[in-house]
């Protein structure tokens, strides 16, 4: 099954997630800014496809849920490292996101695990455009895909 950005209810939250690569140096960096990397930016790109900046998050292992224009020092952190942000923390987080209907994620299957964990509700798409990717080469094709035709199959959840 395939969609277009029009089949998405209004008010489709968009998630991506952080990078690896980030901008150095002690200064502060919008998180559109923050990380470099060219997944990043085909996520970002994708996301952007799809709705507007103001429903696209990050989801970052430190952080949590961060929105593009949050400043943010860079910083290194890791799933299953000290210093992640727990599932508690993620959870109140989602207090503070935007008001959405449907959720869509362009994010690894780790991500997209922790996300799911307290983000879905019955009444609420969790929509994985990332379910069936094998490698990131795939995933950068499926975001490509998404960023230039505005569909792809459809997956997940609902």
């Amino acid at each position: 099954m395939e969609w277009q950005r029009d089949d998405f209810p209004a008010g489709t939250l968009v998630l991506i997630a952080c990078g690896g690569r980030k901008q150095t140096g002690a200064n502060r960096f919008a998180a559109r800014c923050l990380y470099t990397g060219s997944l990043f930016t085909a996520s970002l790109t994708a996301a952007r496809a799809l709705t507007t900046e103001r429903l696209i998050c990050v989801l970052s292992a430190r952080h949590g849920f961060v929105r593009l224009d949050t400043f943010l020092r860079p910083y290194e952190q890791r799933w299953g490292q000290p210093g992640e942000i727990s599932a508690a923390k993620l959870r109140c987080q989602t207090r503070w996101l935007p008001d959405h209907r449907c959720v869509v994620s362009l994010m690894p299957t780790e991500y997209t695990r922790r996300a799911r964990q307290v983000l879905y509700d019955d009444h609420r798409p969790f929509i994985d455009t990332m379910h069936d990717i094998r490698g990131i080469g795939d995933m950068r094709h499926r975001l490509t895909e998404i960023a230039t035709s505005d569909t792809t199959g459809k997956g997940g959840a609902p």
